[in-house]
């Protein structure tokens, strides 16, 4: 299952950027951004229940093609969460991303991204703590608004990770300054 959904990921990506490479960047988007997402993530270490954190996350893009974009990101966690008196908070993520766009208007499109992430957690308990890092493929879908040629705003789901010791999956809302 989890080979069939990488699978589908990556080939939805580079589906959708393939699908429109041929059309003049419809959405006008400019060749690179800055943008910075909000995110509520969910968050399972070593087999203790779901903790909630919030991810601000910068992100770092370029468009290879009118619809093929590479993408760093780096967030953290600022704040942790109780899960049966332990405290559960993310450190860090970050990774890489191909994120294939298919316009479906002048100013909006959707995209899938698929990409590698690593990621930081901390578990915590009478003033002991136990942290765990872990990297694996990513992937994630969303939507974007083009309000002007320098600004649009998106929301996405993306799932970082989700490895044996380490499952952490976001949804997000973003603002990006295309430049």
């Amino acid at each position: 299952m989890k080979k069939h959904a990488l699978a589908t990921a990556a080939s939805l990506a580079l589906a959708l950027g393939a699908s429109s490479a041929a059309t003049a960047n419809p959405l006008g988007m400019q060749t690179g951004y800055l943008g910075l997402s909000a995110s509520m993530a969910e968050l399972e270490l070593k087999g203790l229940q779901q903790a909630d954190a919030t991810v601000p996350v910068l992100r770092l893009g370029y468009f290879l093609f009118d619809s093929i974009a590479i993408e760093g990101r780096a967030g953290f966690g600022t704040d942790s969460d109780r899960v049966n008196g332990i405290d559960v908070e993310l450190d860090n993520v970050y990774g890489g991303y191909l994120i294939g766009h298919l316009p479906l208007a002048p100013t909006f499109s959707v995209y899938a991204l698929a990409g590698i992430s690593r990621a930081e957690g901390t578990a915590t308990v009478n003033a002991i703590s136990s942290s765990t890092s872990t990297s694996g493929f990513s992937w994630g879908f969303g939507g974007e608004l083009v309000l002007s040629p320098a600004l649009s705003l998106g929301l996405e789901y993306t799932h970082y990770l989700n490895e044996s010791d380490f499952d952490l999956s976001a949804v997000g809302a973003t603002v990006k300054l295309n430049f």
